[in-house]
């Protein structure tokens, strides 16, 4: 039973749902390090984002991955949809960045790959690194220790992470 809740977690596609269990994750994190929780009441004002993003090279069975390498529509899937390539963000977010680098999403930095000055930040120009989100800070201080990149091991290892919680968190004795 277990086994088959993994399974069906790893490739969560209920956007509500992976909203859901991203605010508890959220929440357990700031736990952690004695931050007050999301209130569940403020659901609306987040999104789901992916941190790889979905972005299509000119060749069309293949997509570009983390902005270094092209590997086969399978694999990609594998990869850009399993739970460990999703995090929480606020409403709003997701658009602004659309289909930007891992790098550019965590540390401000615009297409012309300059940083954007503290001044000139606004909402539009979160970042992983500055966010409030303690599940996006992670990303860059847990799971990327090369911080320019964000790589197949890295969905590995945060999708072990997250799985862990749902199965400590919740009942599989119904799968």
């Amino acid at each position: 039973m277990k086994e088959k809740f993994k399974k069906n977690l790893k490739s969560l596609s209920s956007r509500e749902g992976l909203k859901y269990m991203f605010i508890c994750y959220e929440n357990k994190i700031r736990e952690e390090n004695g931050e007050a929780k999301i209130n569940f009441e403020d659901y609306i004002s987040y999104e789901i984002e992916h941190i790889i993003a979905q972005c299509y090279s000119n060749d069309s069975d293949k997509l570009k991955f983390a902005d270094t390498d092209l590997i086969n529509l399978d694999e990609a899937y594998q990869y850009i949809y399993n739970i460990g390539n999703i995090t929480l963000a606020p409403k709003g977010w997701n658009n602004s960045w659309s289909d930007a680098t891992y790098k550019q999403k965590a540390f401000l930095i615009d297409v012309n790959k300059k940083k954007i000055s503290e001044v000139s930040k606004s909402f539009i120009y979160a970042s992983y690194e500055t966010s409030s989100l303690w599940i996006q800070k992670e990303l860059i201080t847990k799971y990327s220790p090369k911080p320019n990149r964000f790589l197949k091991e890295n969905i590995d290892d945060r999708c072990k992470d997250i799985i862990d919680f749902a199965c400590k968190n919740w009942s599989t004795k119904s799968f």
